[in-house]
């Protein structure tokens, strides 16, 4: 139990378990701690039927959250930290590369802090998702990507290129998008690692910024997100009972027609 919360209190986690003493840490960077850890990847998460986790990671949802969207919170906050660490500004123009949950999260925060937001993907559903959200979309299976973002940007490009795609393919069009000294901003994890055309860097005097999870305040500015019906959150989410989820994980692992699947236990 918890020493302060009574039974029955809706919660999320908190899942980053960081070493408490190293040196990121000691300067209020624990959620790059030098041996990050993570609830549910390096140990055992919420796929079970009870969870055991550090008193501190618990954190109570409001009463008025519906659980559906109080369980879409982590990969929500993903987004937030992506847009809060790239310096977006109101006004500014933004390119989001993949329509999967990453990136959806990614263009809907863009969206709810009022920027213009083209999304890149190839699968139709998650084509038609984006648009659904409010989103300028390109369509990379045919369309041309540096063609159709100049045309949307009045022959401008983007201030901020997002990749949360993470596949190869991106990186040779991440640079084109963006403008004279535009941010490139890498959200998706890459498996190998891809070819840069370094010289665009160069001759744009471009910006890379990495993100990596979040920190506490992006956690509750998600559920501030989340609560303020702004954006149809609901629009990504799907649920199933748990007897199907080994079908339900290949069609992920397929990027079906599913952003984000709830197991209702």
């Amino acid at each position: 139990g918890h020493p302060t919360l009574a039974a029955g209190t809706p919660v999320t986690v908190y899942p980053l378990l960081s070493c408490g003493h190293c040196e990121p840490c000691l300067n209020g960077y624990a959620h790059v701690c030098n041996t990050l850890k993570l609830i549910g990847i390096d140990c055992d998460g919420a796929m079970a039927e009870y969870v055991k986790v550090p008193v501190d990671k618990v954190m109570e949802l409001p009463k008025t959250l519906s659980l559906k969207l109080g369980a879409f919170l982590e990969p929500l906050a993903v987004g937030v930290h992506a847009v809060r660490r790239s310096g977006y500004r109101p006004g500014d123009r933004a390119v989001v590369f993949g329509a999967g949950p990453i990136g959806l999260c990614v263009a809907s925060c863009l969206k709810y802090f009022g920027a213009q937001v083209i999304v890149i993907e190839a699968n139709p559903y998650r084509l038609g998702v984006a648009k659904k959200l409010g989103c300028t979309t390109i369509d990379a299976a045919n369309e041309s990507i540096t063609d159709k973002v100049r045309e949307y940007t009045k022959g401008i490009n983007a201030d901020f290129a997002f990749d949360c795609a993470a596949h190869p393919s991106v990186q040779t069009h991440l640079m084109d998008v963006l403008k004279v000294q535009g941010t490139a901003v890498v959200v998706g994890s890459y498996k190998k690692p891809p070819e840069v055309d370094l010289l665009k860097v160069e001759f744009k005097e471009l910006s890379m910024i990495g993100i990596r999870v979040y920190e506490r305040r992006d956690f509750e500015i998600a559920t501030e997100m989340l609560q303020s019906g702004a954006i149809d959150f609901e629009l990504m989410l799907s649920e199933s009972s748990p007897d199907a989820a080994p079908e339900v994980f290949q069609g992920l692992l397929k990027g079906g027609d599913t952003i984000k699947m709830l197991f209702k236990m």
